[in-house]
């Protein structure tokens, strides 16, 4: 299964979905990892924030068989209630154990907490963050701007001039240059 984190909006429901595999299989018995696992019993235990691993909500729970070894389970809203990670576990008889990890996060900042940082006179990156883009967009949207002597002036919150650009018009055309880091 995945080792990577998805988020998941704190106090949602979710189907959790995973392909279960033989330990073993054949005659004689080898050693698999391979072979999808069919008509198995699979218990789900789950582990909120680094919790030992228990019971779902809705008690001991088992799996349910999609297909070719592909099974699922659904939790609940009090399954996902608790921020930070969230384990899911499957385990069966003669098969490998399974494991999805999740990241519950707030619904809300989805879990990009945290402020962003006012702009600081710099002349901007042709390829910024998304945090350094997003909060420079904002800033120019937000704060004060001035104009005069054929430069166009933005400040941040604390009204210092982080960028500049020129401007000009020549009757037919006004033209503002890129920005570079004022004053």
């Amino acid at each position: 299964m995945a080792t990577c984190a998805g988020r998941i909006p704190q106090s949602t429901t979710i189907r959790v979905a995973f392909i279960l595999r033989l330990t073993t299989s054949g005659s004689p018995v080898v050693s698999d990892h391979y072979t999808p696992a069919t008509r198995k019993t699979v218990a789900i235990t789950i582990s909120k924030n680094g919790a030992a691993f228990g019971n779902p909500s809705a008690g001991a729970t088992n799996a349910t068989e999609i297909a070719n070894g592909w099974y699922y389970v659904d939790l609940s809203t009090t399954d996902t209630a608790t921020l930070g990670p969230l384990i899911v576990r499957g385990t069966a008889t003669t098969c490998d154990d399974v494991g999805e990890n999740f990241r519950v996060v707030d619904p809300v900042s989805a879990g990009f907490d945290g402020a962003l940082a006012d702009p600081s006179q710099a002349t901007p990156s042709a390829t910024p963050s998304w945090k350094v883009a997003l909060m420079a967009v904002y800033s120019a949207l937000r704060n004060k701007k001035t104009v005069g002597g054929g430069q166009k002036y933005y400040y941040n919150d604390a009204g210092t001039v982080v960028y500049k650009s020129a401007i000009s018009d020549d009757g037919t055309t006004a033209t503002e240059d890129e920005l570079v880091s004022g004053p």
